[in-house]
């Protein structure tokens, strides 16, 4: 069982919208992406991290805001 799902996770394709909350989690908690995109399962946010789960469309509509916001930041800095 433990090797199916290994392997499961393996084949999965890594999403856009996954490598962007893999990346606000460099500078955000799980817990604070839950509370921004409005879930309230922290939990769920590690699985789309992990690529085990994707978000509705109407979250990836505000994980798109955030990343924006958060390429934005570093790209011009706090001004």
């Amino acid at each position: 069982m433990l090797e199916t799902l290994n392997q499961r996770r393996q084949s999965m394709a890594i999403t856009e919208t996954t490598k962007k909350v893999q990346a606000l989690r460099q500078v955000m908690s799980s817990r604070e992406i839950a509370d921004a995109v409005k879930t309230s399962s922290s939990e769920q946010v590690r699985r789309w991290i992990r690529g085990d789960a994707q978000p509705s469309p109407e979250r990836v509509e505000i994980i798109n805001e955030l990343f924006e916001q958060y390429v934005t930041k570093e790209i011009y800095g706090n001004s």
